[in-house]
């Protein structure tokens, strides 16, 4: 069965696949840097240098200010409780940070976590 599904091998497959126009220029540039080496190291060190003199110009906005404040509360319970009562305790929970006069909201994920992306921006 093994013969019926493999496919026929190449009929030339003696063939270089590195003769291709793009292997050849890589292999031209990989003889330069090798043959200059010390001017090419150079020049790495130089675009290094400058790279990290550049950074001073890029804004940090990678991470944008997060104006939400939010606090996350992992809550165990011994494996094998019913899912029926970690709900329960975890409703006790609920009523008791909505007492506190700075929790606007609470939610709560049983056996799942919370979606994985949040809309960051103010409503």
């Amino acid at each position: 069965m093994c013969m019926v599904m493999l496919p026929d091998p190449d009929k030339d497959a003696n063939e270089d696949i590195y003769a291709g126009g793009f292997y050849q220029k890589f292999r031209s540039l990989l003889a330069f840097s090798i043959k200059y080496r010390v001017m090419f190291m150079g020049a790495m060190v130089g675009l290094l240098f400058l790279s990290v003199l550049g950074f001073r110009y890029v804004p940090v906005l990678f991470f944008p200010e997060y104006s939400r404040l939010q606090v996350m509360i992992d809550y165990w319970e011994p494996e094998g409780n019913r899912i029926e009562q970690v709900a329960s305790h975890l409703q006790g929970i609920e009523d008791k940070l909505l007492t506190l006069s700075q929790v606007e909201s609470v939610s709560s994920f049983i056996g799942q976590g919370p979606p994985r992306f949040l809309f960051a921006g103010k409503p």
